[in-house]
């Protein structure tokens, strides 16, 4: 599993938190969609230190602590290319 610490910054204030974490995506080339990342955060992989589960329209503020829990992408990848693979077989 991944984990990623992130902090907001005062130009991230008043962002909902999955464009924040889509950004982070694009600046790190994760190359996570936002779909994900608002499954993520919904799944409670995504925490706000202070308040602990949040939602995806939840608004940034500056200083705010995140802590982000991915499952290993490799695997993850290698699971959905072989159900596409399964699926167009059948």
């Amino acid at each position: 599993m991944q984990e990623y610490t992130l902090k907001a910054s005062a130009q991230d204030s008043g962002k909902r938190l999955d464009l924040f974490l889509l950004e982070f995506s694009k600046n790190k080339n994760l190359g996570f969609s936002r779909t994900f990342i608002q499954g993520l955060i919904r799944n409670g992989r995504v925490i706000l230190k202070d308040q602990g589960l949040i939602i995806p329209h939840h608004k940034v503020k500056t200083d705010d602590e995140l802590k982000i829990y991915i499952e290993n992408i490799r695997n993850l990848k290698s699971q959905l290319d072989f159900i596409t693979k399964e699926m167009a077989a059948n």
